[in-house]
């Protein structure tokens, strides 16, 4: 089978994987996983899980907890090898599980998985993004003049993470993301504006923002810089 084929075969078994995940559905996870599935970094760990079975009560632990799991973006593996994949996920941990260094349960993940014969068979976690998340609503004019500030910031800074764009379209997709207003800019899952947390007038509106340079529609530079490095320091 040709390299290109091998790897689109790959893509699909974790595609089928992730949307398993999603799902909750852990006998489907099950059922993509290799007889000798391994999970764990390269040297064996007292956390590293041998075998079908203990791969898969492992996903049951996690799901069971009250883990979200959010598929952000499935690729072939590139250097790591013609028949691994990378999966990003967005993950929301419970409240009492783990949180980031700036206090946020929402962390990035990214998981390199080896496909053989259309089955895992070794599972690997990978150094994570910074999961970076603009919110806006269609029109907001603040919103078009910060990303490509934004952008500018982090090549600065030297960050090639992927900004994630996400737009809220109605009051009640408002509230669901807790969308204070437009722009909203999110690291690991935390409003990069201090105190913000503490808000809960959500809704489709322009946002203004009380800097150290006075009123803006947008937040400060180096309100993203702190953000980063709470980021880093985890």
């Amino acid at each position: 089978m040709m390299n290109a084929e091998v790897a689109a075969d790959a893509v699909s078994v974790v595609r089928s994987l992730a949307t398993a995940l999603v799902a909750s559905d852990v006998s489907s996870v099950a059922e993509l996983l290799a007889e000798d599935v391994r999970w764990g970094p390269p040297d064996d760990t007292p956390q590293t899980c041998h075998g079908k079975t203990a791969v898969a009560r492992h996903c049951e632990q996690l799901l069971r907890s009250g883990v979200v799991i959010e598929v952000l973006d499935i690729e072939p593996g590139g250097h790591l090898g013609r028949d691994v994949v990378v999966l990003h996920l967005k993950v929301a941990w419970p409240a009492d599980g783990d949180v980031t260094a700036n206090g946020s349960n929402v962390t990035a993940q990214r998981l390199g998985l080896q496909v053989q014969d259309g089955l895992i068979t070794d599972i690997r976690d990978l150094p994570a993004d910074h999961l970076i998340e603009l919110l806006f609503f269609e029109g907001c004019p603040n919103h078009e003049t910060f990303l490509p500030r934004l952008r500018a910031l982090l090549d600065d800074l030297g960050i090639r993470d992927p900004i994630r764009t996400i737009e809220v379209p109605t009051e009640d997709a408002a509230r669901a993301h807790r969308f204070l207003g437009s722009p909203s800019l999110r690291i690991d899952g935390k409003d990069v504006e201090p105190g913000a947390e503490d808000r809960d007038d959500y809704g489709l509106q322009c946002r203004l923002y009380r800097t150290p340079d006075g009123t803006r529609g947008a937040p400060a530079n180096q309100w993203v810089r702190d953000a980063l490095a709470g980021h880093e320091s985890r």
